[in-house]
């Protein structure tokens, strides 16, 4: 089982006391900070933008990973770099042109990261494998936090790390949607590199660091 890292999504996080937060998740051991933009488009929420990436970023030392759920992400892109993104993961279904997109992205200084949708099979990603830093299944439905895993991704994880393995990459892959203590150690197995853990991390009931504990102790407990 490779060395998981996780990434606490702020989506789940209490506003009022953002920065607070994100350094806990720092001091707890957290690898990186993950920021939903959802555009009211794609999906039907309206979330964060450049003016949160910036506050994360004056709160943080850690990677800035965004998650861009938006139908035109690219217009997007040099505000979000300027206010501290490293990394942004484009969705493969608002794309028109993903070659052009990847570009821009590399031009900036950006990590590049290609989503998938549950619907969306995992060959649609091959073609241009070579390009990415990174590719993120989604394990639930974009747009809401909080949602049930969906037990199939497990096999798409599997699917991709083979075909990573087979062109002979070094490509991370990233999961995100309903990972707590009874999934992280399945997607883990099936070989992902980075877990996006929302409300297992941000919650009323337990601290940041609590919950991290108790996903590496589910890790450990289901260790080969």
């Amino acid at each position: 089982m490779p060395e998981l890292r996780v990434f606490p999504s702020i989506l789940s996080a209490k506003f009022e006391n953002l920065g607070t937060q994100v350094q806990e998740a720092e001091a707890a051991g957290c690898s990186g900070i993950h920021v939903d933009v959802m555009d009211g488009q794609f999906v039907p929420p309206i979330t964060f933008g450049a003016p949160v990436v910036r506050a994360v970023r004056a709160s943080t030392t850690l990677l800035i990973d965004v998650h861009m759920m938006a139908v035109d992400p690219k217009k997007h892109f040099e505000e979000l770099a300027q206010a501290g993104a490293n990394s942004i993961t484009v969705h493969f279904e608002a794309l028109t042109d993903v070659f052009d997109d990847l570009k821009q992205l590399e031009d900036l200084g950006l990590r590049k990261s290609v989503a998938i949708r549950p619907s969306t099979e995992a060959h649609s990603l091959y073609p241009f494998l070579e390009r990415l830093d990174q590719v993120l299944i989604m394990s639930v439905e974009p747009g809401y936090g909080g949602q049930k895993f969906i037990p199939q991704t497990i096999g798409k994880i599997e699917g991709i790390r083979r075909e990573i393995a087979k062109q002979g990459l070094n490509i991370e892959i990233q999961v995100d949607g309903g990972i707590n203590v009874d999934t992280i150690a399945d997607v883990a197995k099936a070989g992902i590199d980075i877990a996006v853990v929302g409300s297992a991390l941000f919650n009323d009931s337990f601290g940041v660091e609590e919950g991290l504990k108790a996903l590496m102790q589910a890790l450990e407990r289901n260790r080969d």
